[in-house]
């Protein structure tokens, strides 16, 4: 007596859906541990920007109390001539001013620093 064609083929769609499920399973599974290497990723990716930020602002306040030094001690802004690194220091924070927050373009405008104009075409 052979086997039922019907039955076999009722066997092969539930051991099919089986596999069907631990595939969706395993997929999912992949889905969550790449979520995570993507969470981790960007809190990596995070950390490395925030202590990047911090060390360029701190440069800038070091940049800072040298210029207030000196117009302290030289009762004014200074010339190329007198310290070029200053004054292109100087020259670039009046030129990239959007890119300043406003407590660091408060703290220029206090030492007699304003932005240059932009022109407008």
């Amino acid at each position: 007596m052979g086997a039922d064609p019907f039955l076999a083929q009722q066997a092969l769609r539930v051991v099919g859906h089986v596999e069907d499920e631990a595939g969706e399973a395993d997929a999912a599974r992949k889905l969550e541990e790449e979520a995570d290497e993507e969470t981790n990723v960007n809190d990596y990716e995070s950390s490395l920007m925030r202590r990047h930020r911090e060390r360029l602002r701190r440069e800038w306040e070091k940049n800072h109390a040298l210029l207030r030094e000196w117009v302290e001690t030289n009762g004014h802004l200074p010339s190329k001539d007198e310290s070029a690194v200053l004054f292109y220091w100087m020259h670039y924070q009046r030129v990239k001013r959007a890119k300043l927050a406003p407590d660091q373009v408060a703290k220029l405008r206090d030492l007699g620093i304003v932005p240059y104009r932009s022109r407008r075409k």
